[in-house]
C-alpha cells in the first residue's frame, strides 16, 4: 500500500515540540510522550531491521521499527481493522441505527483543557435525550440502555478504568454528576470466561444463565435450532451478572478505585 501524502506523524515532527512548548502548562507528561513516540515511530531513531525469505534469501530494503504505542494511528491501523472485522461478524442480520452525538467545532480548545466537566455534560445530556425519546408514548414507550463497547485492552490498566468511570458515571447521583441508577447489568458469552472475569473483578455478582438470548449467525458455533425455526441461525446463552448502587456504596466504590490507580 502506497504511502499517504500526509500523515500524523508529518504533522508532529513538524509542529509538535512548537506545540509542547506553547501548551505546558496543562499538557500532561503523557500527552508529550505519546507526541513524541508518534514522531520517531518508523523512523532511524527507533532503528530497523532486515526481512529476510526463508526460501529464496531475497531481502527488501531496511524496514525501521514501529513505536508501539497504543495511540499511534499507524500502529493500531491493523490492530483497528481486525477489530472491526471481528465486531462485524457480531451482527445480526437486521437494520441498525447509529447515533453520533457531536460537539461545535469551535468547543474543541475548551473541550481539550476542561475535558472532565465538558465529557460529563456531554455524555449526561446525549444520555437524558436519549431515554427521554424512548420514554415518549409517540415512540411506543420503549426503554434502552446504553451499551459500551471496549477496544481490546484486556490485561492492561485501561479496561479497568474505561469500566470503572462508566460504574461511577451510572451509579453516582444527578447531583454529583451521574446517572443515579439504581443497577447495572453485566452479560457474557458463557464460554467467554475472560469477560466473565474482569466483571467479577470489578465487583459485579453472578445472577444466573439466560438461556436462548441471541441468535447468532449462520456457520458461528452456537446451540442447535429446532426444525423450521423462523430464523434459522444457532443460539446463545448469556451469563448475567449485575451490581446494585447499595452494592455500590457499601465496598464496591472503594475496591474499583483502588483498581482504577494502578498504573
Amino acid at each position: 500500500m502506497s504511502r499517504p501524502p500526509l500523515e500524523v506523524a508529518d504533522i508532529v515532527r513538524a509542529a509538535g515540540e512548537a506545540f509542547i512548548e506553547r501548551n505546558r502548562h496543562w499538557l500532561h507528561w503523557k500527552h508529550v510522550k505519546v507526541l513524541r513516540a508518534i514522531r520517531r515511530c518508523r523512523t532511524a531513531a527507533l532503528g530497523g531491521h532486515l526481512d529476510e525469505c526463508m526460501r529464496c534469501g531475497h531481502r527488501v530494503p531496511i524496514s525501521y521499527n514501529s513505536c508501539r504505542d497504543r495511540h499511534c494511528p499507524k500502529c493500531q491501523t491493523a490492530a483497528r481493522d481486525r477489530w472491526i472485522a471481528a465486531r462485524q461478524k457480531e451482527l445480526l442480520p437486521t437494520r441498525y441505527l447509529h447515533i453520533v452525538f457531536t460537539l461545535p467545532g469551535r468547543l474543541a480548545p475548551l473541550v481539550l483543557q476542561n475535558k472532565k466537566i465538558l465529557y460529563d455534560l456531554l455524555l449526561r445530556t446525549s444520555a437524558e435525550t436519549l431515554l427521554e425519546v424512548a420514554r415518549d408514548p409517540r415512540h411506543l414507550v420503549a426503554e434502552i440502555g446504553p451499551v459500551v463497547i471496549l477496544p481490546p485492552v484486556q490485561r492492561t490498566h485501561v479496561s479497568a478504568n474505561a469500566i470503572g468511570l462508566m460504574m461511577r458515571f451510572c451509579f453516582d447521583l444527578p447531583s454529583a454528576g451521574g446517572l443515579g441508577l439504581r443497577r447495572l447489568q453485566w452479560t457474557a458469552n458463557p464460554v467467554n470466561k475472560a469477560s466473565i472475569k474482569v466483571a467479577e473483578k470489578m465487583g459485579f455478582v453472578y445472577e444466573g444463565t439466560m438461556r436462548w438470548t441471541l441468535v447468532l449467525q449462520e456457520g458461528k458455533e452456537g446451540k442447535g435450532s429446532r426444525e423450521g425455526d423462523p430464523v434459522g441461525g444457532p443460539g446463545r446463552d448469556s451469563v448475567l451478572l449485575a451490581i446494585c448502587w447499595d452494592d455500590w456504596e457499601g465496598e464496591v466504590r472503594e475496591r474499583v478505585v483502588k483498581l482504577m490507580e494502578k498504573v
